[in-house]
């Protein structure tokens, strides 16, 4: 990957300070807009179910209309709401037509591959264990967007003999479903399982044992406690090896996962057979940062902190050649 300073040189060269202006004024118009919204429904809502209640308590026939006053009050902060969480035009127009361009200087040098409009297939998702089996058989809605694949090359006895797949994109997993009232009235309703980044990394060997962090689907593994105390109170741990799973787990990987962890949240992580899914339910990934009040170069360092910590963690494990079940060996 290319510098930081590089990265945020490269953005300021293709966002001219006057367009990050633009943008600027494009949220804190949205903002002002929504916030102005949401105190005045607020401010509704008060007065109306005051009224209300002195209403009710003297049974006046006007309370009726007071209870639709109410509701109308919480509709004007529902709108101011949704208006505050508008993204800027501009911003939005950047996204859909440099995305391709911001990706390629990240990565620059590097072999990967890029599609806007792609993502992680369904069956792949739902082998990862990172929703209950019951729910995963339920999906019948699955879609997704932003899928990267970067081709990494593996040593193996000092040469460069294979290369590490990583392949990680936005996924959104629901069901949708039928549901019938007592009087036989149908509406179609949609849960949703898993909306966030997914993704998985591809070894050239298995792992020696079968690690699981923070996911659903564990088979006959048992909890697994940590010299990292920290670790241990942050992440669930269960495998099929005590021994292995602490072979895997070195304290320089545990720092890799915390950092993902950090950035992520809600980090989930399982090491099956040459593969290892990784997934955070509630992240988008290359997600332009806009609640700051300034919009600036700084917004994009989201994306290379996410992708800096997500290379990290492989390279840190495929340059540990004990944690790998080689054939011959």
């Amino acid at each position: 990957m290319i510098s930081k300073e590089e990265f945020k040189a490269y953005i300021d060269s293709l966002i001219p300070v006057e367009t990050q202006k633009k943008i600027t004024q494009e949220k804190n118009r949205a903002n002002y807009i929504g916030l102005s919204f949401i105190i005045l429904g607020l401010a509704l809502v008060f007065v109306f179910m005051l009224l209300l209640f002195i209403n009710l308590r003297n049974r006046n026939s006007n309370a009726f209309l007071y209870a639709i006053g109410v509701f109308f009050s919480f509709i004007l902060f529902a709108i101011g709401a949704i208006y505050k969480s508008f993204k800027s035009k501009t911003l939005h127009t950047i996204e859909r037509t440099h995305m391709d361009e911001i990706i390629a200087k990240l990565l620059e040098g590097q072999k990967f591959d890029y599609n806007k409009n792609s993502y992680i297939d369904a069956r792949i998702f739902k082998e990862s264990g990172f929703i209950y089996a019951d729910y995963a058989n339920a999906i019948n809605k699955y879609n997704g967007e932003d899928c990267l694949a970067l081709f990494i090359p593996f040593s193996a006895n000092g040469k460069n003999s294979s290369e590490v797949v990583l392949v990680v994109s936005d996924v959104c997993a629901q069901e949708e479903y039928i549901e019938t009232d007592e009087n036989g009235n149908e509406t179609t309703k949609i849960r949703t399982y898993y909306d966030g980044a997914f993704g998985y990394i591809t070894f050239p060997f298995a792992f020696g044992s079968n690690i699981f962090i923070n996911a659903y689907s564990r088979g006959k593994a048992e909890k697994v406690s940590l010299e990292d105390i920290e670790f241990n109170k942050r992440f669930k741990i269960y495998s099929n090896d005590q021994l292995g799973a602490r072979v895997v787990l070195t304290p320089d990987v545990m720092q890799k996962l915390k950092l993902l962890e950090y950035r992520f949240k809600s980090l989930k992580v399982a090491m099956v057979g040459n593969r290892m899914y990784f997934g955070a339910p509630h992240r988008n990934l290359f997600n332009i940062k806009t609640g700051t009040k300034t919009f600036s170069s700084e917004n994009f360092m989201q994306i290379y902190d996410d992708v800096f910590a997500i290379l990290a963690l492989v390279n840190e494990i495929k340059n540990n050649d004990k944690i790998f079940k080689k054939e011959g060996k």
